[in-house]
């Protein structure tokens, strides 16, 4: 019924971790569209990667699934 992020990073093109987070909390109805708002202010301009690591699906009354992997996003700021 409800889907989300469980954890992500940010990394620089050569691999260094720049933010992580775990227990994202947000969840969304399947079929929903979601928007992650990651605070950028303390980094500088530059070509880097968003890597979601764990995404977590919840049914009402069920453990939540963790879907774990390696989803990698490329972005410049």
């Amino acid at each position: 019924e409800l889907f989300g992020i469980q954890s992500y990073r940010i990394e620089d093109m050569s691999g260094n971790v720049i933010e992580k987070e775990s227990s994202f909390g947000e969840r969304i109805s399947f079929g929903s569209q979601m928007f992650l708002n990651i605070p950028l202010n303390e980094i500088s301009s530059g070509k880097y990667k968003l890597v979601i690591e764990q995404f977590v699906s919840e049914k009402k009354a069920d453990q939540p699934l963790g879907i774990h992997g390696n989803w990698v996003c490329e972005f410049e700021y």
